[in-house]
């Protein structure tokens, strides 16, 4: 049982790490985006590339909340259950005894 636990903790860490690749890995490939306009376009413009940014992060930022909003219910469930195997294992049934 100690090493479901272990388990069910270690789930648990891997999806909240998940969680942060995948909001670093939208904000890398955010600023790639908005730096290869501004590459093709030829425009050095401090201005202009953190418009490209704020644009980018207008369009990405409904789709990243809702990944994160996934990953923190799943994240829920997976401590729901642990929750719950965890009060089974404190609180068993007690068998029906038969008193004579």
């Amino acid at each position: 049982m100690a090493r479901e636990k272990e388990y069910e903790n270690a789930l648990v860490e891997i999806v909240n790490h998940i969680k942060g690749l995948h909001t670093i890995l939208s904000s890398v490939m955010l600023d790639t985006a908005a730096l290869r306009q501004s590459v093709l376009v030829n425009d050095k413009s401090r201005a202009a590339y953190a418009d490209r940014v704020k644009a980018g992060t207008e369009i990405g930022k409904p789709l990243l909340e809702s990944a994160l909003r996934s990953y923190d219910q799943i994240i829920a469930r997976l401590r729901e259950a642990q929750q719950s195997s965890v009060e089974e294992t404190a609180f068993p049934e007690a068998e029906p005894r038969i008193l004579h």
